[in-house]
């Protein structure tokens, strides 16, 4: 069985105190933090970014899910502002599926808010054949990424 401690700054939103740790700027679009054991990555997005920055974030973010070997993915867009339309939203979904490995559960963390969002990006991407789910509650996500990892035949 995988456990691991999480790090305090897992909890960070845009008016939390956690968000202005060194080196984090109040107008970046998002902030990540690496877990190593097991390798997840989390994404805090604050607001999405125009389409050409966000599809090229998508791909840089593949790669650096490819090259580091992650199992998992957590995108948290809970109180995140949202401005990108349909095709941004394809745009988005396509250079994620670029790079992204298709063994990767990618869970999207959302809120009522988001939850439109979430809904649209797990569909888009499970039609490129990517594992994805949407929550609204991080223990849930997490916990969703260790079963896989404790039964990687059940998925």
């Amino acid at each position: 069985m995988v456990e691991v401690a999480l790090p305090d700054d897992l909890a960070f939103a845009p008016d939390d105190p956690h968000a202005a740790l060194d080196g984090y700027a109040p107008e970046w679009p998002y902030r990540s933090v690496s877990l190593r054991a097991p390798r997840i990555y989390f994404v805090r997005v604050f607001h999405t970014q125009p389409s050409a920055e966000a599809e090229e974030a998508a791909l840089n973010l593949g790669l650096k899910i490819t090259e580091g070997r992650y199992t998992g993915l957590i995108m948290d867009y809970r109180g995140a502002g949202i401005d990108h339309d349909g095709q941004g939203f394809l745009t988005v979904a396509d250079a994620f599926a670029a790079n992204f490995p298709r063994e990767l559960l990618i869970v999207y963390l959302h809120d009522r808010d988001t939850e439109d969002y979430a809904t649209l990006m797990r569909g888009l991407l499970r039609a490129h054949g990517l594992k994805v789910a949407r929550m609204t509650e991080f223990d849930r996500a997490w916990t969703a990424i260790l079963d896989q990892l404790n039964n990687p035949a059940a998925q």
